[in-house]
């Protein structure tokens, strides 16, 4: 019997989490809870592309838990504080794509309800993912194990939301297709809970140099379409918004030390006043002795003649997400008790995933 593993949402990270949990020889699939209506009932390997398991997805949580968990993958779009210490108190281990990268950045009301629930439940919790929860975190502080002074990290996400399926992600959340005025971090509340996330990853890389910081900031740019402007999930309409550049910084020594930029847009080039040069996906500046500049962008397939259609492209960035999560849940559920960052676990490996085969050699 490998790790009983309930998959928490079934969106387009929750989904690649599903599958992988149920290929993995290690984890066993325990329960599956979702939020719609349309999938409650349905097997779980129908909902991920495999085969029938006999699990079928819930909207009832009780349910999903009923049989027992080691621990719960915890994917939706919108996380609850007070449900996943629900779980941590009910003896699941927790390990989150949506936040708790780094609790300590938000203070004794995210940190105290937690350590309480962990000690309940004699659980862990570890948030992780693509970015925040590697690029600009842990992928940041092992470049910085080869620096011998530092003066700036700058951390940089470029990328166009044209080809994201979710209507709810592109407009209802970050608000592209809306009045400039409803898309600011003064009126819209999830731009600022998002960027409590990158926070997250600035403090954690702080903490990781034994630097404290002085405060931190944020900023934001909004790009206004001057056509309207058709993608997968909808219609941007001329006048609304379809570029957004935030920033957050941390600062220390009187100067910027750590930053995080995300250029996003939707359409076909990018908005004139994006970088022209900065490459699609992350890249990671790191200005000291030595400097050093990192690039990463996740792919179907990094073979140009490959038959791969667009989609695997797009979803190559969830299929990452879902994977540091899954891969991370043996490393959590054999930690002490507690909140469990980068800074507290052995790294994250591969181990137990698919080798695909290769050709006889001649």
């Amino acid at each position: 019997m490998g790790l009983r593993v309930v998959q928490w949402a079934t969106g387009p990270v929750g989904r690649e989490a599903l599958r992988a949990i149920i290929e993995h020889p290690d984890l066993d699939l325990a329960g599956v809870v979702v939020y719609s209506p349309a999938k409650d009932g349905v097997d779980a390997g129908d909902l991920c592309g495999l085969p029938r398991t006999g699990i079928s997805a819930t909207l009832d949580p009780a349910s999903a838990l009923a049989a027992g968990a080691d621990a719960v993958c915890y994917t939706p779009r919108l996380p609850d504080l007070e449900e996943v210490c629900g779980l941590l108190a009910g003896g699941a281990n927790v390990v989150s794509t949506p936040f708790l990268f780094y609790p300590a950045a938000y203070g004794p009301s995210v940190v105290d309800p937690l350590t309480e629930a962990c000690r309940r439940g004699g659980a862990s919790v570890h948030g992780t993912g693509i970015n925040p929860g590697f690029v600009a975190d842990l992928l940041v502080l092992a470049s910085t194990g080869l620096l011998r002074s530092l003066d700036h990290i700058a951390v940089h996400e470029v990328g166009n939301w044209s080809l994201l399926e979710s209507r709810a992600m592109v407009f209802d959340n970050a608000r592209f297709g809306s009045p400039p005025g409803d898309a600011t971090l003064a009126s819209n509340p999830y731009a600022r809970t998002m960027g409590g996330y990158f926070t997250e990853s600035i403090h954690m890389v702080a903490a990781g140099l034994g630097v404290t910081l002085d405060r931190c900031t944020e900023s934001q740019d909004l790009v206004v379409a001057d056509r309207a402007i058709d993608i997968l999930s909808g219609t941007v309409e001329a006048g609304t918004v379809s570029g957004q550049h935030f920033r957050w910084a941390g600062r220390a020594a009187g100067r910027d030390l750590i930053s995080i930029d995300t250029w996003w847009w939707v359409g076909g080039a990018r908005p004139p006043s994006y970088p022209a040069r900065r490459p699609d996906g992350w890249s990671i500046d790191i200005e000291g002795s030595p400097s050093m500049r990192l690039s990463m962008l996740a792919l179907g397939s990094l073979d140009p003649a490959s038959p791969l259609p667009i989609k695997a492209h797009v979803d190559a960035a969830s299929v990452a997400t879902a994977m540091h999560a899954v891969n991370a849940i043996p490393v959590v559920c054999a930690a002490e008790p507690g909140i469990r960052t980068f800074l507290d676990l052995p790294l994250v490996t591969g181990r137990g995933i698919r080798i695909t085969p290769g050709t006889a050699d001649a």
